[in-house]
Parts: C-alpha cells; sequence; structure tokens
C-alpha cells in the first residue's frame, strides 16, 4: 500500500565501446588460444572499467503520465554497494506536475524503500536531478546543482533488494500503480554510481561543464534509439519499457564526448573524435590504416583472437574531417563465427536493421552513417569490451596514440588558420569512443 503520508495529488567514427556481456560458442581451437593467453597475459579489469558512455541530445524516454500502463523498470535491480548505502543517482529530467513520483524502488518488505518526488520545482522545463544516499542510508536530492528538498519523500533507504521503476510509484514490487501518481516525464539519461557526489561533481554535471564523472555503475544513457533502455554502465542491468514509452528529443549534447559540443558544431580541432579505454580523447589527424582494436594486445594479426582494422579517409574540406570507409574485423573470434571474417565498406548496400555480432564476450555492430553535405562514413558500434578477458590494443585500447593524433604540418598550420577564423567542420563527422 502506498504510505498515507504522501502529499495530495496536486515527472563522427562512432565506435561506442561498453562493458559487459555474454560468451558466445567457439571452436575448440579459439578456446585453446584463449587459454594460452589467459596465463601469460593476465587483464587487470580494473584498469579499464571507469569510462562509461555518454548521452546525445538526440534521444530521450517519454512517458506519458496519468496512466498505469506507461513507465520503465529494472527488475530486480542491484545499486552498487548491495543493500549498503553510500552512492548516488544523476540524471536530465522533464516533468509535467508536482506531487507525483518520478523514481520508486520497492522491496517485498516496504514498498517505499526510496521514493522521489516530481516535486521538482521547475515544470516543463529540463532540469538536473542528482540523488546522494550516504553510507548511513540519508537521502539528499539537488536540482540544477542546488540542494533541494522538493524531491524528497523518502528521507532514507531501506536498505533491501528490490525492483526500479521510472515515472510510477509502486505499492507493491512491480505494480501495485496508481495513474494519478504517474507524471508525465522525459528522462536524458540517469546513472548510479559507486560513492556519493560531491558538490563539485553535481554543480559541473548541472551546467555541463561535465557529462560524466567517473565510472557509473549504472548507466541508462539513451543514445541508442534502438535500445533507449540499455545499460552501458559496469552494472549491466537494462531497462524494461512498457506501454507508450517513446523518444523524444533530449537536452544534453555530449554525444561520446566527456565535454559539451561547442555552439555551431563541431570545431576543427579540439573535438575528441576518438575516446580509448582509458577515456583519453584525441583527435585521429592522419589518414590510412589503423588498428582500433587488437585482442590481446601486442600479437600479430595471425595470432589475434579479434583484430579491427579501419581505413580512415581525409574527404571533407577540413584536415580534421575524417571518415571510416572500410572496417575489417579479423582474428580467431571472427574466424569461428564467418570464414574470413567480416568486412564493412561505404560502398555496400547498407542494412535495414544492423544486427550486432558477437566475437566472444565482444559485440559489434557497423552502421552507415551520411553528413550533412552527403559524404558516406561507416560507424561501428562495440559493447562488452571490458569482459573480453585480455589487455585490449590499439589506438582504443592500451596502445599509444601520439602519432595517429599528430598533425602533418601542412595541416597543423591549416587548423590553426581554421580556428582563428573561427570556421567549423562536418558536425556529422566520424567518430570512434571506447568505453568499457
Amino acid at each position: 500500500m502506498a504510505a498515507i503520508a504522501k502529499a495530495p495529488l496536486t515527472m563522427c567514427y562512432a565506435v561506442a565501446l561498453l562493458a559487459q556481456g555474454m560468451p558466445t560458442a567457439a571452436s575448440i581451437g579459439v578456446q585453446a588460444r584463449e587459454h594460452e593467453y589467459r596465463d601469460t597475459r593476465h587483464y587487470n579489469a580494473s584498469r579499464t572499467s571507469a569510462i562509461t558512455q555518454a548521452s546525445t541530445g538526440s534521444y530521450s524516454l517519454r512517458l506519458p503520465g496519468s496512466t498505469t500502463g506507461s513507465y520503465a523498470v529494472s527488475s530486480g535491480y542491484s545499486f552498487p554497494s548491495g543493500t549498503a548505502g553510500d552512492f548516488s543517482v544523476e540524471g536530465w529530467i522533464k516533468v509535467t506536475h508536482a506531487g507525483r513520483y518520478m523514481f520508486s524502488y520497492a522491496s517485498s518488505s516496504n514498498n517505499n524503500c526510496m521514493l522521489v518526488s516530481s516535486s521538482v520545482g521547475t515544470y516543463g522545463s529540463w532540469v538536473h536531478w542528482a540523488m546522494n544516499v550516504a553510507s548511513n542510508r540519508v537521502i539528499t536530492h539537488y536540482i540544477n546543482g542546488v540542494e533541494n528538498s522538493g524531491p524528497r519523500y523518502s528521507s532514507s533507504y531501506c536498505g533491501q533488494s528490490g525492483t526500479l521503476m521510472l515515472a510510477q510509484d509502486q505499492d507493491c514490487v512491480g505494480g501495485c500503480l496508481d495513474a494519478n501518481q504517474a507524471p508525465e516525464m522525459w528522462i536524458d539519461s540517469i546513472r548510479v554510481y559507486q560513492g556519493t557526489l560531491s558538490s563539485t561533481e553535481i554543480s559541473q554535471l548541472a551546467s555541463q561543464s561535465m557529462c560524466l564523472t567517473r565510472g557509473a555503475w549504472t548507466n541508462w544513457a539513451m543514445s541508442d534509439a534502438a535500445d533507449l533502455g540499455k545499460d552501458y554502465g559496469s552494472g549491466s542491468q537494462d531497462l524494461s519499457l512498457v506501454g507508450s514509452v517513446t523518444s523524444d528529443a533530449g537536452v544534453t549534447s555530449c554525444a561520446a564526448a566527456a565535454t559539451p559540443t561547442p555552439a555551431g558544431g563541431a570545431s576543427a580541432v579540439g573535438d575528441p573524435h576518438l575516446q580509448n579505454i582509458h577515456g583519453e580523447r584525441f583527435d585521429l589527424m592522419k589518414a590510412g590504416i589503423h588498428v582500433l582494436i587488437n585482442i590481446p594486445r601486442g600479437v600479430s594479426a595471425e595470432s589475434a583472437l579479434l583484430r579491427v582494422q579501419a581505413d580512415a579517409l581525409r574527404l571533407g574540406g577540413h584536415c580534421a574531417d575524417m571518415y571510416f570507409q572500410k572496417l575489417n574485423v579479423t582474428g580467431s573470434w571472427a574466424e569461428a563465427k564467418q570464414a574470413g571474417g567480416y568486412h564493412y565498406s561505404v560502398s555496400q548496400r547498407e542494412a535495414k536493421t544492423p544486427e550486432w555480432v558477437a566475437f566472444g564476450k565482444v559485440e559489434l555492430k557497423a552502421v552507415h552513417g551520411r553528413t550533412n553535405s552527403g559524404i558516406i562514413y561507416l560507424n561501428m558500434y562495440v559493447k562488452h569490451l571490458g569482459r573480453a578477458g585480455f589487455a585490449v590494443g590499439g589506438l582504443l585500447g592500451e596502445d599509444d596514440h601520439e602519432d595517429a593524433s599528430t598533425a602533418p604540418d601542412a595541416c597543423a598550420q591549416r587548423l590553426a588558420l581554421t580556428v582563428m577564423k573561427g570556421t567549423s567542420s562536418e558536425a556529422t563527422a566520424s567518430e570512434a569512443t571506447a568505453s568499457v
């Protein structure tokens, strides 16, 4: 039952490399090679577990409110510290009603284990919401970087396992909903972190001077229109979207970068076109064939379990306008799926619905892209890289990127001139981002 004390009812190489996943069947020969590498090259997963996918202003979830039939839910959701406190939640939301309930965590013995009101103070406009749950389980809320008691219904976390639901109030685990308690609500992103956020981190997140802080346990980034409930965090707990949950325009514009996009589009320099598994962002400034991923790190192409190579060409009018025209996926894992591996080119017909392909515990999907001026390029999305089980080489792994990110002399001069003139390159240039 709902608590009696509730208020009256008056919430541009695009490669995203992410963590977790399930292994696929491979040949005995591949398994033997994996065993050999594990014996000789121990993989330190903790070293590469800090980076997560950022959100994009193109997408958000929209939940209609005033109905029990539409919501987002993660059944049996577990916080990073289990039933203990010392964690935080933050994201971008827009609600139209006060006094309803936008975030509900219910356990079998406490349906209000953690309940958050939609009374955020600003309605019909985007706000940044943050919630700190201290080690003693006491809850503090922040709206747009400032402490705010409006969203507080539960003053503390009950410390029990349960189910998490957005845009509804559970009066029993996973159900017993009331349409009058469901706000019309938009969600651009929701992230859960181990440990509480500092006031500085909250202010930076609210001002969008920072789009991610530390490695997220849960990261519902809403960055892929085909999979808006995907959790890109290390906890790997997806949202199920029920009923009339639709996509809409979002508010954040981080794309795959951890810094805001400059007004007017991507500039000729300074855009983090590549981001490796350590979170280092850099531009690929040299055309040619580049190894993006090599597993295990340091082995030859013939001995690799997984190797991704990209052919990058400079096709725009700016030195930074680099685009993938071909992508080759080879190695024992690829051979086990398809003889000769997988080869993608802009000249190939684009699949209507590109599919994920699993290689061991790593999954890849190739997607065509097109700039405003008609340049066709390739995007490749890669997830679960952090559970590959081996050290990861390549530009998006642990290999050095200084040479590949150093512009030729002629280009360096042109880029400097471009910055002085304020000219920008294509806003839809290819992008490569690694996270675990």
